[in-house]
């Protein structure tokens, strides 16, 4: 993907996705997490309008701040707990059994 211009943070996670891989972004508060996950997002889309994105975050204060910032509706953010109960939901009755 086209980075130039975009700030290092940002140039780093586009490599890795060029090389096919996730990352995870991290940092103490206010240190600019959401800015640049949603620059990386909205660039994204902004190449690929079909590109498909799933988001994971801790909080639904930050799923509800990244869905107000990202213009497209086809990204899927949910917070780690949602997407774990979501992926083990259909288990539930045998998990009750064990």
């Amino acid at each position: 993907m086209a980075t130039e211009g975009l700030e290092k943070e940002v140039t780093e996670i586009f490599r890795l996705i060029d090389d096919n891989k996730n990352f995870l972004l991290s940092g103490g508060a206010g240190s600019g997490k959401t800015y640049s996950l949603v620059s990386v997002i909205n660039e994204i889309y902004c190449q690929n309008p079909m590109a498909k994105i799933a988001c994971i975050t801790y909080t639904n204060a930050a799923v509800h701040e990244i869905e107000n910032r990202v213009l497209n509706k086809k990204l899927r953010i949910s917070t780690i707990h949602d997407f774990l109960w979501n992926s083990i939901s259909s288990f539930q009755n045998e998990l009750k059994k064990l």
